[in-house]
């Protein structure tokens, strides 16, 4: 996921630029975020995506990831939240990236 950046101003936004909520970055509406065709009664109407394109790939590559149980948490997540383990089965760990970072810090607080 790109790093959330901080939010341009609107004035400095032109007409054929448009800033991504996700991501916060400026682009050409028509390069960076493309159209989509909204079928309506009255008829179709041509709309600019709401997030850009490399926030639509990002997000569309991240739905398709496996899910697996977290031993920690005991909450599904995608895999890619899990750090590889060539030890395991599945070749992740069973624990979470975040459970194993806030164990790691109530053991170093002791």
């Amino acid at each position: 996921m790109p790093a959330k950046k901080k939010k341009v101003k609107e004035a400095v936004i032109s007409e054929n630029d448009r800033q991504c909520p996700k991501c916060g970055d400026v682009k050409d509406k028509e390069k960076g975020f493309g159209f989509r065709n909204l079928r309506r009664s009255d008829g179709i109407r041509v709309a600019v995506q709401p997030w850009c394109r490399d926030c639509r790939k990002e997000s569309a590559r991240a739905s398709k990831l496996p899910m697996k149980h977290c031993k920690s948490c005991e909450k599904p997540l995608r895999i890619n939240l899990f750090a590889k383990n060539k030890k395991n089965k599945d070749g992740y760990s069973a624990i979470c990236k975040v459970c194993k970072k806030s164990n790691r810090k109530k053991k170093a607080a002791k």
